[in-house]
Protein backbone atom coordinates (compact mmCIF):
# COMPACT_ATOMS: atom_id res chain seq x y z
CA UNK A 1 0.00 0.00 0.00
CA UNK A 2 1.22 3.45 -1.14
CA UNK A 3 2.16 5.47 2.29
CA UNK A 4 0.64 9.09 1.86
CA UNK A 5 2.55 12.08 1.42
CA UNK A 6 4.70 12.79 4.07
CA UNK A 7 2.57 16.22 4.61
CA UNK A 8 -0.63 14.12 5.08
CA UNK A 9 1.13 12.24 7.53
CA UNK A 10 2.35 15.34 9.48
CA UNK A 11 -0.99 16.95 9.05
CA UNK A 12 -2.67 14.22 10.28
CA UNK A 13 -0.06 13.46 13.54
CA UNK A 14 -0.97 17.29 13.86
CA UNK A 15 -4.52 17.35 14.00
CA UNK A 16 -4.60 14.53 16.87
CA UNK A 17 -2.47 16.89 19.25
CA UNK A 18 -4.57 19.72 17.92
CA UNK A 19 -7.92 18.74 18.30
CA UNK A 20 -7.02 18.01 22.50
CA UNK A 21 -6.93 21.63 23.14
CA UNK A 22 -10.33 22.84 23.34
CA UNK A 23 -9.42 26.37 22.24
CA UNK A 24 -8.24 25.82 19.10
CA UNK A 25 -12.31 23.97 18.20
CA UNK A 26 -12.93 27.58 19.58
CA UNK A 27 -10.98 29.33 17.39
CA UNK A 28 -11.78 26.93 14.06
CA UNK A 29 -15.79 27.80 15.21
CA UNK A 30 -15.03 31.18 15.54
CA UNK A 31 -13.22 31.73 11.88
CA UNK A 32 -15.98 28.97 10.15
CA UNK A 33 -18.75 31.60 12.14
CA UNK A 34 -17.02 34.91 10.07
CA UNK A 35 -15.93 33.04 6.91
CA UNK A 36 -19.31 31.89 6.53
CA UNK A 37 -20.67 35.34 7.00
CA UNK A 38 -19.07 35.97 3.67
CA UNK A 39 -21.11 35.80 0.38
CA UNK A 40 -18.64 33.11 -0.89
CA UNK A 41 -20.99 33.31 -3.81
CA UNK A 42 -17.80 32.81 -6.44
CA UNK A 43 -17.27 29.53 -5.06
CA UNK A 44 -20.49 28.06 -4.83
CA UNK A 45 -21.89 29.46 -8.75
CA UNK A 46 -18.47 27.61 -9.76
CA UNK A 47 -19.42 24.21 -8.31
CA UNK A 48 -23.34 24.93 -9.38
CA UNK A 49 -21.68 25.32 -13.24
CA UNK A 50 -19.21 22.07 -12.63
CA UNK A 51 -21.99 20.11 -11.37
CA UNK A 52 -24.36 21.53 -14.33
CA UNK A 53 -21.51 20.19 -17.12
CA UNK A 54 -21.07 17.20 -15.64
CA UNK A 55 -24.49 16.05 -15.71
CA UNK A 56 -25.11 17.49 -19.13
CA UNK A 57 -21.61 15.72 -20.84
CA UNK A 58 -21.99 12.10 -19.65
CA UNK A 59 -24.01 9.89 -19.11
CA UNK A 60 -25.49 9.04 -15.60
CA UNK A 61 -27.50 5.71 -14.29
CA UNK A 62 -30.86 4.06 -15.16
CA UNK A 63 -31.72 3.73 -11.53
CA UNK A 64 -33.43 0.43 -10.00
CA UNK A 65 -36.62 1.21 -8.29
CA UNK A 66 -36.42 0.73 -4.32
CA UNK A 67 -32.32 -0.05 -4.48
CA UNK A 68 -30.97 2.14 -1.96
CA UNK A 69 -27.50 2.96 -1.23
CA UNK A 70 -25.91 4.31 2.04
CA UNK A 71 -22.78 6.30 2.46
CA UNK A 72 -20.22 7.06 6.00
CA UNK A 73 -17.15 6.79 6.73
CA UNK A 74 -17.21 4.14 9.02
CA UNK A 75 -18.89 2.09 11.47
CA UNK A 76 -16.86 2.96 14.37
CA UNK A 77 -18.76 3.42 17.80
CA UNK A 78 -20.97 6.78 17.78
CA UNK A 79 -24.74 7.96 17.68
CA UNK A 80 -24.66 8.91 13.34
CA UNK A 81 -23.31 5.00 12.82
CA UNK A 82 -26.14 3.22 15.09
CA UNK A 83 -28.77 5.06 13.53
CA UNK A 84 -27.31 4.34 10.34
CA UNK A 85 -27.87 0.30 11.20
CA UNK A 86 -31.23 0.74 12.71
CA UNK A 87 -32.05 2.78 9.55
CA UNK A 88 -30.45 -0.11 6.95
CA UNK A 89 -31.77 -3.20 9.26
CA UNK A 90 -35.07 -1.98 9.74
CA UNK A 91 -35.50 -1.19 6.04
CA UNK A 92 -34.17 -4.29 5.11
CA UNK A 93 -36.53 -5.78 7.29
CA UNK A 94 -39.71 -4.49 5.80
CA UNK A 95 -38.43 -5.12 2.16
CA UNK A 96 -40.57 -4.96 -0.77
CA UNK A 97 -43.85 -4.34 0.58
CA UNK A 98 -42.75 -0.90 1.45
CA UNK A 99 -40.87 -0.30 -1.64
CA UNK A 100 -37.14 -1.38 -0.46
CA UNK A 101 -36.03 -3.71 -2.85
CA UNK A 102 -32.42 -3.59 -1.57
CA UNK A 103 -29.73 -2.27 0.92
CA UNK A 104 -26.45 -1.59 0.86
CA UNK A 105 -23.87 0.15 3.05
CA UNK A 106 -20.60 1.39 1.39
CA UNK A 107 -17.90 2.75 3.45
CA UNK A 108 -14.59 4.86 3.28
CA UNK A 109 -13.37 2.55 5.89
CA UNK A 110 -14.40 -1.16 7.50
CA UNK A 111 -12.79 -0.65 10.51
CA UNK A 112 -11.53 1.86 13.54
CA UNK A 113 -7.81 1.50 14.62
CA UNK A 114 -7.35 -1.72 13.19
CA UNK A 115 -11.13 -3.25 15.19
CA UNK A 116 -13.91 -4.35 13.18
CA UNK A 117 -16.49 -1.99 13.10
CA UNK A 118 -18.93 -3.18 16.27
CA UNK A 119 -22.21 -2.15 14.04
CA UNK A 120 -20.66 -4.72 11.29
CA UNK A 121 -22.50 -7.88 12.56
CA UNK A 122 -25.82 -6.38 13.02
CA UNK A 123 -25.83 -5.62 8.89
CA UNK A 124 -24.67 -9.12 8.03
CA UNK A 125 -27.68 -10.31 10.17
CA UNK A 126 -30.08 -8.71 8.56
CA UNK A 127 -28.39 -9.83 4.62
CA UNK A 128 -27.26 -5.92 4.34
CA UNK A 129 -24.55 -5.71 2.41
CA UNK A 130 -21.42 -3.92 3.45
CA UNK A 131 -18.56 -2.81 0.81
CA UNK A 132 -15.58 -0.69 1.08
CA UNK A 133 -15.19 2.27 -1.42
CA UNK A 134 -12.29 1.30 -3.57
CA UNK A 135 -10.75 3.83 -6.77
CA UNK A 136 -12.42 2.82 -10.19
CA UNK A 137 -12.93 4.09 -13.70
CA UNK A 138 -15.12 6.80 -13.74
CA UNK A 139 -15.96 8.87 -16.51
CA UNK A 140 -14.10 12.37 -17.13
CA UNK A 141 -16.83 14.78 -16.13
CA UNK A 142 -16.93 13.23 -12.59
CA UNK A 143 -13.01 14.00 -12.42
CA UNK A 144 -13.71 17.35 -13.81
CA UNK A 145 -16.41 18.02 -10.84
CA UNK A 146 -14.45 16.30 -8.35
CA UNK A 147 -11.67 19.17 -8.97
CA UNK A 148 -13.58 21.62 -7.47
CA UNK A 149 -12.87 19.73 -4.14
CA UNK A 150 -9.87 19.23 -2.10
CA UNK A 151 -7.65 16.44 -2.49
CA UNK A 152 -9.43 14.05 -0.72
CA UNK A 153 -12.79 14.81 -0.39
CA UNK A 154 -12.25 15.22 -4.50
CA UNK A 155 -10.77 11.28 -4.88
CA UNK A 156 -13.97 10.25 -1.72
CA UNK A 157 -16.48 11.81 -4.96
CA UNK A 158 -14.62 10.10 -7.40
CA UNK A 159 -14.86 6.68 -5.19
CA UNK A 160 -18.67 6.99 -4.58
CA UNK A 161 -19.44 8.00 -8.38
CA UNK A 162 -18.55 4.51 -8.65
CA UNK A 163 -20.05 2.55 -6.33
CA UNK A 164 -23.46 4.94 -8.28
CA UNK A 165 -22.58 3.32 -11.54
CA UNK A 166 -22.20 -0.13 -9.93
CA UNK A 167 -25.42 -0.08 -7.84
CA UNK A 168 -27.41 2.31 -9.77
CA UNK A 169 -29.40 3.16 -6.59
CA UNK A 170 -32.98 4.97 -6.89
CA UNK A 171 -31.94 6.35 -3.46
CA UNK A 172 -28.54 7.58 -1.94
CA UNK A 173 -28.50 8.37 1.69
CA UNK A 174 -25.38 9.86 2.99
CA UNK A 175 -24.56 10.59 6.83
CA UNK A 176 -22.51 13.29 8.28
CA UNK A 177 -21.59 16.63 6.93
CA UNK A 178 -18.01 15.85 4.34
CA UNK A 179 -19.46 12.13 3.17
CA UNK A 180 -23.08 13.74 2.76
CA UNK A 181 -21.42 16.70 0.60
CA UNK A 182 -19.45 14.01 -1.74
CA UNK A 183 -22.24 11.59 -2.34
CA UNK A 184 -24.73 14.21 -2.53
CA UNK A 185 -22.63 15.39 -5.86
CA UNK A 186 -21.91 12.33 -6.74
CA UNK A 187 -25.64 11.18 -6.55
CA UNK A 188 -26.55 14.30 -8.51
CA UNK A 189 -24.40 13.98 -11.28
CA UNK A 190 -25.43 10.28 -11.77
CA UNK A 191 -29.49 11.48 -11.86
CA UNK A 192 -30.37 9.64 -8.93
CA UNK A 193 -33.92 10.73 -8.31
CA UNK A 194 -33.33 10.70 -4.45
CA UNK A 195 -30.75 12.38 -2.46
CA UNK A 196 -31.05 12.45 0.78
CA UNK A 197 -28.34 13.80 3.24
CA UNK A 198 -28.27 13.15 6.92
CA UNK A 199 -27.25 15.61 9.67
CA UNK A 200 -26.35 14.12 12.48
CA UNK A 201 -25.81 17.20 15.04
CA UNK A 202 -25.47 21.41 14.67
CA UNK A 203 -24.00 22.58 11.71
CA UNK A 204 -20.16 22.05 10.86
CA UNK A 205 -19.18 25.84 11.80
CA UNK A 206 -19.21 24.28 15.43
CA UNK A 207 -16.64 22.07 14.67
CA UNK A 208 -12.82 21.70 14.09
CA UNK A 209 -13.87 19.55 11.34
CA UNK A 210 -15.60 22.46 9.54
CA UNK A 211 -13.82 23.58 5.95
CA UNK A 212 -14.66 27.11 3.89
CA UNK A 213 -15.58 24.85 0.83
CA UNK A 214 -18.60 23.09 3.24
CA UNK A 215 -21.25 26.16 2.79
CA UNK A 216 -20.88 26.66 -1.10
CA UNK A 217 -21.25 22.74 -1.66
CA UNK A 218 -24.12 22.37 0.66
CA UNK A 219 -26.38 25.69 -0.88
CA UNK A 220 -25.47 23.88 -4.63
CA UNK A 221 -27.09 20.67 -3.38
CA UNK A 222 -29.80 21.78 -1.16
CA UNK A 223 -31.24 23.83 -4.41
CA UNK A 224 -31.95 20.60 -6.40
CA UNK A 225 -35.28 19.45 -6.30
CA UNK A 226 -33.79 15.52 -5.72
CA UNK A 227 -31.81 16.61 -2.58
CA UNK A 228 -32.91 16.36 0.92
CA UNK A 229 -31.58 17.70 3.49
CA UNK A 230 -32.61 16.19 7.13
CA UNK A 231 -31.50 16.31 10.95
CA UNK A 232 -32.38 14.45 13.71
CA UNK A 233 -33.36 17.46 15.75
CA UNK A 234 -35.16 21.03 15.49
CA UNK A 235 -32.43 22.59 17.04
CA UNK A 236 -30.14 21.21 14.39
CA UNK A 237 -32.50 21.92 11.38
CA UNK A 238 -32.62 25.55 12.96
CA UNK A 239 -28.77 25.90 13.25
CA UNK A 240 -28.33 24.34 9.52
CA UNK A 241 -30.81 26.79 8.01
CA UNK A 242 -29.56 29.83 9.48
CA UNK A 243 -26.09 28.52 8.66
CA UNK A 244 -26.76 27.91 4.83
CA UNK A 245 -29.56 31.28 5.08
CA UNK A 246 -32.86 28.58 3.44
CA UNK A 247 -36.08 28.85 5.50
CA UNK A 248 -35.97 26.55 8.60
CA UNK A 249 -38.69 24.26 6.53
CA UNK A 250 -36.42 23.75 3.82
CA UNK A 251 -34.50 21.38 6.52
CA UNK A 252 -36.79 17.71 7.29
CA UNK A 253 -36.55 16.77 10.82
CA UNK A 254 -36.38 12.75 11.30
CA UNK A 255 -36.11 12.16 14.76
CA UNK A 256 -33.74 9.27 16.34
CA UNK A 257 -35.48 5.65 16.46
CA UNK A 258 -33.99 3.37 19.39
CA UNK A 259 -34.58 -0.23 18.98
CA UNK A 260 -36.41 -0.60 22.33
CA UNK A 261 -35.24 -4.37 24.08
CA UNK A 262 -34.90 -3.57 27.78
CA UNK A 263 -33.49 -5.85 29.72
CA UNK A 264 -36.00 -7.84 31.60
CA UNK A 265 -35.60 -7.45 35.55
CA UNK A 266 -33.56 -10.73 36.50
CA UNK A 267 -31.14 -10.05 33.84
CA UNK A 268 -31.11 -6.14 34.61
CA UNK A 269 -30.47 -7.38 37.93
CA UNK A 270 -27.59 -9.70 37.30
CA UNK A 271 -25.84 -7.47 34.52
CA UNK A 272 -25.58 -4.71 37.62
CA UNK A 273 -24.21 -7.03 40.11
CA UNK A 274 -21.59 -8.48 37.56
CA UNK A 275 -20.06 -4.94 36.26
CA UNK A 276 -20.02 -3.11 40.13
CA UNK A 277 -18.43 -6.63 41.21
CA UNK A 278 -15.57 -5.94 38.27
CA UNK A 279 -15.32 -2.50 39.05
CA UNK A 280 -15.27 -3.06 42.93
CA UNK A 281 -18.55 -0.76 43.22
CA UNK A 282 -19.94 -1.58 46.70
CA UNK A 283 -23.90 -2.70 45.90
CA UNK A 284 -24.89 0.61 48.47
CA UNK A 285 -22.35 3.04 46.52
CA UNK A 286 -24.54 5.38 43.49
CA UNK A 287 -22.89 4.94 40.42
CA UNK A 288 -22.86 7.71 37.92
CA UNK A 289 -22.26 7.07 34.78
CA UNK A 290 -22.01 8.43 30.59
CA UNK A 291 -21.38 6.89 27.29
CA UNK A 292 -19.56 9.30 24.88
CA UNK A 293 -16.38 9.84 22.72
CA UNK A 294 -13.74 11.60 24.24
CA UNK A 295 -13.80 14.80 22.14
CA UNK A 296 -13.58 18.51 22.87
CA UNK A 297 -17.29 18.90 21.82
CA UNK A 298 -18.23 16.42 24.62
CA UNK A 299 -16.31 18.44 27.37
CA UNK A 300 -14.86 15.33 28.79
CA UNK A 301 -13.22 17.26 31.71
CA UNK A 302 -15.93 19.03 32.25
CA UNK A 303 -17.28 15.73 33.41
CA UNK A 304 -14.83 14.79 35.09
CA UNK A 305 -14.77 17.96 36.93
CA UNK A 306 -18.20 17.62 37.63
CA UNK A 307 -17.97 14.21 39.28
CA UNK A 308 -14.77 14.83 41.73
CA UNK A 309 -17.22 17.71 42.80
CA UNK A 310 -20.33 15.54 43.25
CA UNK A 311 -17.65 13.04 45.13
CA UNK A 312 -16.86 15.58 47.72
CA UNK A 313 -20.72 15.67 48.92
CA UNK A 314 -21.22 12.03 47.97
CA UNK A 315 -17.49 10.69 48.87
CA UNK A 316 -19.12 6.54 48.25
CA UNK A 317 -19.91 7.36 44.96
CA UNK A 318 -17.97 6.36 42.01
CA UNK A 319 -18.41 6.26 38.25
CA UNK A 320 -18.26 5.08 34.87
CA UNK A 321 -17.82 6.09 31.56
CA UNK A 322 -17.98 4.33 28.65
CA UNK A 323 -16.42 5.62 25.37
CA UNK A 324 -13.14 6.60 23.60
CA UNK A 325 -10.97 9.05 22.03
CA UNK A 326 -7.70 11.46 22.35
CA UNK A 327 -8.80 12.99 25.71
CA UNK A 328 -8.55 9.52 27.47
CA UNK A 329 -5.60 10.02 29.22
CA UNK A 330 -6.45 13.70 30.08
CA UNK A 331 -9.34 12.57 31.55
CA UNK A 332 -7.37 9.59 33.84
CA UNK A 333 -4.96 12.34 34.43
CA UNK A 334 -7.53 14.76 35.96
CA UNK A 335 -9.25 12.01 37.71
CA UNK A 336 -5.74 11.19 39.51
CA UNK A 337 -5.30 15.09 40.00
CA UNK A 338 -8.88 15.23 41.39
CA UNK A 339 -8.72 12.22 44.14
CA UNK A 340 -10.93 10.00 41.61
CA UNK A 341 -8.02 8.03 39.68
CA UNK A 342 -9.69 4.77 42.14
CA UNK A 343 -13.25 5.86 42.01
CA UNK A 344 -13.54 6.63 37.88
CA UNK A 345 -13.48 4.02 35.93
CA UNK A 346 -13.21 4.44 31.44
CA UNK A 347 -14.65 1.46 30.03
CA UNK A 348 -13.87 0.44 26.26
CA UNK A 349 -16.37 1.17 23.73
CA UNK A 350 -17.55 -2.13 23.04
CA UNK A 351 -18.76 -2.70 26.56
CA UNK A 352 -22.13 -3.55 26.41
CA UNK A 353 -24.25 -0.58 27.07
CA UNK A 354 -27.45 -2.28 28.31
CA UNK A 355 -25.99 -4.09 30.60
CA UNK A 356 -23.78 -1.18 31.70
CA UNK A 357 -26.71 1.03 32.22
CA UNK A 358 -28.20 -1.35 34.51
CA UNK A 359 -25.40 -1.04 36.97
CA UNK A 360 -25.71 2.89 37.50
CA UNK A 361 -27.86 4.98 39.48
CA UNK A 362 -27.76 8.07 37.19
CA UNK A 363 -26.80 9.26 33.94
CA UNK A 364 -24.62 12.65 33.18
CA UNK A 365 -23.60 14.37 29.83
CA UNK A 366 -21.87 17.40 29.74
CA UNK A 367 -21.77 18.03 26.01
CA UNK A 368 -21.78 21.77 24.42
CA UNK A 369 -22.85 20.16 20.80
CA UNK A 370 -25.60 17.66 20.01
CA UNK A 371 -27.86 16.95 17.74
CA UNK A 372 -29.86 14.13 19.36
CA UNK A 373 -27.99 12.15 21.79
CA UNK A 374 -28.69 8.65 21.57
CA UNK A 375 -26.99 7.73 24.91
CA UNK A 376 -29.72 9.99 26.67
CA UNK A 377 -32.35 7.92 24.76
CA UNK A 378 -31.45 4.87 25.37
CA UNK A 379 -30.39 5.94 29.57
CA UNK A 380 -34.25 7.08 29.64
CA UNK A 381 -35.43 4.03 28.00
CA UNK A 382 -33.29 1.55 30.63
CA UNK A 383 -35.09 3.95 33.33
CA UNK A 384 -32.03 6.33 34.46
CA UNK A 385 -32.39 10.16 35.30
CA UNK A 386 -30.56 12.31 33.42
CA UNK A 387 -28.69 15.38 33.90
CA UNK A 388 -27.12 17.24 31.45
CA UNK A 389 -25.99 20.42 29.89
CA UNK A 390 -28.31 22.82 27.21
CA UNK A 391 -26.80 21.54 24.03
CA UNK A 392 -28.56 21.34 20.40
CA UNK A 393 -30.92 18.63 20.63
CA UNK A 394 -30.22 17.79 24.14
CA UNK A 395 -33.42 19.07 25.68
CA UNK A 396 -35.77 17.78 22.89
CA UNK A 397 -34.55 14.20 23.81
CA UNK A 398 -35.35 14.66 27.94
CA UNK A 399 -38.66 13.50 29.27
CA UNK A 400 -37.71 16.12 32.14
CA UNK A 401 -37.06 18.87 29.44
CA UNK A 402 -35.25 22.19 31.15
CA UNK A 403 -35.67 19.95 34.85
CA UNK A 404 -33.11 18.08 33.60
CA UNK A 405 -30.75 20.60 32.76
CA UNK A 406 -27.41 22.02 34.55
CA UNK A 407 -25.22 25.00 33.96
CA UNK A 408 -22.03 23.84 32.57
CA UNK A 409 -20.00 24.54 35.78
CA UNK A 410 -18.96 21.33 37.73
CA UNK A 411 -20.96 22.62 40.92
CA UNK A 412 -23.81 23.05 39.25
CA UNK A 413 -24.13 19.58 37.96
CA UNK A 414 -22.60 18.39 40.72
CA UNK A 415 -25.72 20.47 42.73
CA UNK A 416 -28.31 18.79 39.96
CA UNK A 417 -27.01 15.58 40.82
CA UNK A 418 -27.99 15.98 44.41
CA UNK A 419 -31.12 17.29 43.86
CA UNK A 420 -31.99 14.34 41.95
CA UNK A 421 -30.68 11.87 44.52
CA UNK A 422 -32.84 13.99 47.02
CA UNK A 423 -35.90 13.16 45.43
CA UNK A 424 -37.87 10.14 45.28
CA UNK A 425 -40.62 10.80 43.23
CA UNK A 426 -38.10 12.04 40.64
CA UNK A 427 -36.10 8.68 40.52
CA UNK A 428 -39.33 6.42 40.45
CA UNK A 429 -40.46 8.75 37.21
CA UNK A 430 -37.45 8.07 35.48
CA UNK A 431 -38.30 4.66 36.17
CA UNK A 432 -41.88 4.86 35.28
CA UNK A 433 -42.27 7.28 32.61
CA UNK A 434 -38.78 7.20 31.01
CA UNK A 435 -38.79 4.05 29.21
CA UNK A 436 -42.29 5.44 27.96
CA UNK A 437 -41.74 9.00 27.05
CA UNK A 438 -38.74 7.00 24.54
CA UNK A 439 -41.62 4.74 22.88
CA UNK A 440 -43.45 7.48 22.00
CA UNK A 441 -41.55 10.05 21.15
CA UNK A 442 -38.33 7.95 19.47
CA UNK A 443 -39.66 4.63 18.60
CA UNK A 444 -38.21 2.88 16.06
CA UNK A 445 -41.04 1.79 13.48
CA UNK A 446 -41.74 5.57 13.75
CA UNK A 447 -38.41 6.84 12.61
CA UNK A 448 -38.59 3.83 9.53
CA UNK A 449 -42.03 5.32 8.96
CA UNK A 450 -40.90 9.13 8.42
CA UNK A 451 -38.01 7.97 6.39
CA UNK A 452 -39.41 5.61 4.18
CA UNK A 453 -41.75 9.02 3.31
CA UNK A 454 -38.80 10.79 2.32
CA UNK A 455 -37.55 8.13 0.25
CA UNK A 456 -41.01 7.98 -1.51
CA UNK A 457 -39.64 9.38 -5.43
CA UNK A 458 -37.19 6.59 -5.51
CA UNK A 459 -39.32 3.66 -4.05
CA UNK A 460 -40.49 0.58 -5.70
CA UNK A 461 -44.21 0.69 -6.00
CA UNK A 462 -46.05 -1.21 -3.09
CA UNK A 463 -46.99 -4.92 -3.55
CA UNK A 464 -50.31 -5.28 -4.79
CA UNK A 465 -52.36 -6.61 -1.65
Amino acid sequence: MTRPPLRARLRTVLGRRLIRLPAVGAAIAAVATVWDRLPGTRTERALAAALDTARATAAGIDPLPGRVLMFNASLVPGGAERQLVHTAVGLARRGAAHGVERVVVALDSPSEGGRPGVLTAELADAAVAVEVLAEAEVPEAVRRLSARLPGQAAARLRRMAAAILRHRPAVVHAWQDSTAICAGLAAAWAGVPCIVLSGRNVSPRNFVFWTPWMRPAFRVLIARPEVRLINNSAAGAHDYADWLGVATDRIGVVRNGIALAPLDPATAATARQRLRARLGVPAEARLIGSVFRFYPEKRPLLWVAAAAAYAARDPGARFAVIGWGPFAEPMRQAARKAGLADRLHLLPAETNVAEALAAMDAFLLTSAREGTPNVVLEAQAAGLPVIATAAGGTEEALREGPAALADPTPAALAQALAALFADPDRLAAARALGPRFVAERYGLERMLDETLAVYAPGLAPRAAG
